[in-house]
C-alpha cells in the first residue's frame, strides 16, 4: 500500500496536494500522510506521518 503510493509519487510527483510549505506536497494513504518534495535530482520523502498523531509535532518537523 505505502510502497505503491511512493512508486506512484515517483512516477507522477504532481499527484500530491500542495501544502503551505515551499515545494512540499502531501499524498494521503488511508491513515498515513506522505510529505515529500521533488527536486531536480530526487524525490525526498520528508516524513511518513500517522494522521492520528498530534499535528503540532508535525508542524515542527515541517518547519525545520
Amino acid at each position: 500500500m505505502l510502497n505503491d503510493a511512493v512508486y506512484l509519487i515517483s512516477e507522477r510527483p504532481e499527484i500530491g496536494r500542495q501544502t503551505n510549505y515551499l515545494n512540499v506536497r502531501i499524498k494521503i494513504v488511508r491513515d498515513y500522510l506522505i510529505y515529500y518534495r521533488v527536486t531536480e535530482d530526487a524525490l525526498e520523502i520528508i516524513t511518513l506521518w500517522d494522521g492520528r498523531r498530534n499535528p503540532a509535532i508535525l508542524q515542527r518537523l515541517l518547519e525545520e
